[in-house]
């Protein structure tokens, strides 16, 4: 089965809350023109604190319902695998819309960050198979930090791809 990503530029893209697309509480939109020719390259909703908030409370039931958190770890790594492979097999269209909304080179996008993404989820998801926090054991034993999850909300100041499979 291959897995598609529905790419075009010069589109309307929507906010993900709780699995599903949303426009912003406000019902406000926010132009995104390519920094390189300031041509309009779509539009996404303009989040509010109480977009925020439904985000924050959709995650904390995430997490409560043990639906990520009470996962097998062999189906965490499937499910970060399949990401990195959507990635892969969609890079072409992934790059065009990464460079109309950033304006960056396309080799920049097509040869660094966007393979960098995927490479990324896979090296997550196999460091989920040693989450007993025994990494840095072998030098000492306050290397690995352990932090209670907690959501957090995704604003990205620099036009960079990987930077949300940065920590997954």
């Amino acid at each position: 089965m291959r897995a598609t990503i529905a790419v075009a530029t010069m589109s309307d893209r929507r906010m993900i809350i709780d699995g599903q697309q949303v426009e912003s509480a406000s019902g406000a939109w926010i132009e995104v023109r390519s920094p390189a020719t300031s041509e309009l390259a779509g539009r996404v909703p303009a989040a509010t604190p109480a977009d925020v908030d439904r985000a924050v409370a959709a995650a904390r039931r995430a997490f409560t319902d043990g639906r990520w958190n009470r996962l097998w770890i062999p189906d965490r790594v499937a499910i970060l695998e399949r990401l990195a492979d959507v990635i892969e097999s969609n890079l072409p269209a992934l790059v065009e819309l990464e460079v109309a909304q950033t304006g960056t080179a396309l080799k920049f996008r097509r040869d660094n960050d966007m393979p960098f993404a995927a490479d990324n989820l896979r090296q997550m998801a196999g460091a989920a198979r040693h989450l007993e926090g025994k990494a840095a054991a072998e030098y000492s034993t306050d290397h690995t930090k352990h932090d209670p999850p907690r959501a957090c909300r995704g604003v990205r100041p620099s036009p960079r791809t990987p930077t949300p499979t940065w920590s997954p």
